[in-house]
């Protein structure tokens, strides 16, 4: 008797990018860059839905009233690459409808911004500001080595955050641990849901330390946290000697 024979379903190529890769490109004798339709084409195809420019518009608008928020940043090389243009990236997730990459890159933003609020406080004991070493003995590992909801809970009791900030990090974590921690993820619908949920979140997180308010005569004055950011420079903030 013959041996039964197992069969399965497969996808060939799933990491390509036809439109891009040089060796279908020599096959279909496609010389040159390739087409922008095409190359859109692959962009927007996510698993087994292709997208639509009217989709994308569609998502955009979604996702548009929030734009005010980070409306006018603060020019600075860190607060740009670490949280404007990486919450900039989300929304580009989201649009191409990755959502949870999309979920997952805002939640690293929630975590940037709860490392940035700590090492903009500077905690005192007896007077004097604690050393790198000291803060290290005090929560048992270096703040940004902690699980995100223990810096957060630090930040609240330690560092007095406001309770709205404190809520908004907290579901963050929990909507970014929904599918980073779990074998099997919840339904795409809710997938969506918790992008447009989890983009928002990061950036009104994101709003005190990044975008500047418009003063009197279109002039622009931070915020006296933002200000003392500047003034220090995070870039050129050193460890103690031994630290």
């Amino acid at each position: 008797m013959q041996d039964e024979q197992e069969t399965t379903a497969v996808r060939v190529n799933p990491l390509m990018f036809m439109s891009l890769d040089p060796v279908m490109q020599r096959a279909q004798g496609l010389p040159g860059p390739p087409e922008p339709a095409a190359l859109l084409s692959d962009i927007l195809t996510t698993g087994k839905t292709t997208q639509s420019i009217k989709d994308v518009i569609s998502r955009y608008e979604r996702l548009s009233p929030l734009d005010p928020k980070l409306q006018i940043t603060i020019h600075d090389d860190w607060v740009l690459t670490e949280i404007v243009e990486l919450a900039r990236s989300a929304k580009t997730l989201y649009l191409i409808a990755q959502y949870r990459a999309c979920i997952a890159l805002c939640g690293y933003v929630g975590e940037t911004i709860a490392t940035f609020v700590f090492e903009q406080t500077k905690l005192r004991v007896g007077g004097r500001e604690l050393t790198p070493s000291q803060t290290r003995a005090l929560l048992g590992k270096p703040f940004e080595e902690l699980e995100q909801g223990r810096r957060i809970d630090i930040i609240k009791v330690l560092l007095g955050w406001d309770q709205s900030q404190v809520s908004k990090a907290h579901e963050l974590r929990t909507i970014r641990n929904r599918y980073l921690h779990r074998k099997v993820p919840p339904a795409t619908a809710l997938e969506e849901k918790d992008a447009i949920t989890a983009y928002r979140l990061a950036v009104e997180l994101a709003e005190p330390f990044a975008n500047l308010k418009l003063g009197s005569a279109g002039s622009v004055a931070p915020t006296p946290g933002q200000l003392q950011y500047l003034r220090e420079g995070k870039g050129d903030q050193k460890s103690e000697s031994g630290d």
